[in-house]
């Protein structure tokens, strides 16, 4: 198998993973912090924005949100996952351009956007050269990339609450899935070196009750697995919740802004 046949069955199965979660992706106390969060800190970049793209745009929670935000841009959505658009749409109405395509091979002309944003995309991405070198050939001069990067160390926060037996429970349940992908924040910035982008990392706190992290675990993970599965973890995490119903959980997210010199 070549890189292209590998590079593209790997598109293929992150899409039918996505196509699953494409009605409640985003939803929850979490995830809205975690956008809060994250948009608060790019507040500068999204007020300068006439033009800007949501690549990996998913079900349409973040774009809504830079639409609104960035009042003055035209927004273009864009996703892999077909029932990921459906939804979009659905959320977004008929007057947000939402495509179907490929982070690694963009249609769009050469300095399209002055934005590019992507949020936990990278990690999903065969090429993660390529893709960048994309992004860079379609920002104008002195737009930017904005990646959401790495993990929110979120395995290492909740299991300082749940302890160290938590993990081999909840990986024995809903298998790789669940487990923490390598942080990619040094990748990225390597390929935006490579691509000719400037990049400085900046961090976006925000927490949630422990309530708001059970939501999460349900709405991210339980929603694709077996009923058996889930009746599993329900049981585990009913046994969680009395030890952890007040707590309240701190995450970082890390962002990648990247700029493009004029």
């Amino acid at each position: 198998m070549d890189d292209v046949e590998r590079n593209s069955q790997s598109a293929r199965s992150v899409a039918a993973y996505y196509d699953r979660l494409a009605p409640v992706y985003g939803e929850g106390e979490y995830f809205r912090a975690r956008r809060a969060a994250v948009l608060s800190t790019i507040g500068t970049e999204l007020a300068d924005a006439r033009a800007v793209l949501d690549l990996g745009c998913g079900n349409g929670a973040y774009a809504g949100e830079l639409a609104a935000r960035a009042s003055a841009a035209r927004v273009v959505g864009a996703d892999l996952s077909p029932a990921m658009l459906r939804q979009a749409r659905r959320r977004l109405g008929a007057n947000m351009p939402l495509l179907r395509l490929d982070a690694t091979a963009l249609p769009f002309r050469h300095d399209s956007f002055d934005l590019v944003f992507m949020s936990h995309v990278l990690l999903l991405v065969a090429d993660i050269e390529r893709c960048v070198a994309e992004v860079s050939r379609s920002l104008a001069p002195g737009g930017r990339l904005v990646a959401t990067v790495g993990t929110s160390h979120w395995r290492d926060l909740v299991g300082d609450f749940l302890g160290a037996d938590a993990w081999p429970q909840l990986e024995a349940l809903f298998g790789s899935g669940l487990r923490a992908a390598a942080d990619d924040e040094m990748r990225a910035a390597a390929a935006c070196a490579r691509a000719g982008l400037q990049s400085e990392p900046r961090t976006a706190a925000f927490s949630v009750t422990w309530l708001a992290v059970e939501e999460w675990v349900r709405i991210r993970w339980l929603t694709i697995v077996d009923d058996a599965v889930r009746a599993h973890a329900e049981r585990w995490l009913a046994q969680v919740r009395p030890r952890a119903t007040e707590l309240r959980v701190e995450f970082t997210e890390t962002l990648l802004v990247a700029r493009k010199p004029r």
